[in-house]
């Protein structure tokens, strides 16, 4: 994996995107969680839970029962 890569999430239905990074350049923060989102679509809380057990866990159900959004895994570099 390269040394900068993220994980990140991505949902079909909710259209957001979740990206961990293991550190921001010039500060002390560690694990800072980014959410980007259109606020036109809409939210579910259910895909944010599922979405922090990954990051805490590595493990990652790719259906939402709430939603029905397909949730998706990748690195960002």
């Amino acid at each position: 994996m390269h040394p900068l890569a993220s994980p990140a999430v991505t949902c079909s239905k909710c259209k957001t995107v979740w990206v961990k990074r293991p550190y921001n350049e010039g500060s002390a923060k560690t694990g800072t969680r980014y959410v980007l989102r259109d606020e036109k679509v809409m939210r579910c809380p259910d895909c944010e839970s599922l979405v922090e057990t990954f990051f805490k866990t590595g493990k990652l159900k790719h259906r939402c029962v709430s939603c029905g959004g397909t949730l998706d895994h990748c690195l960002v570099h």
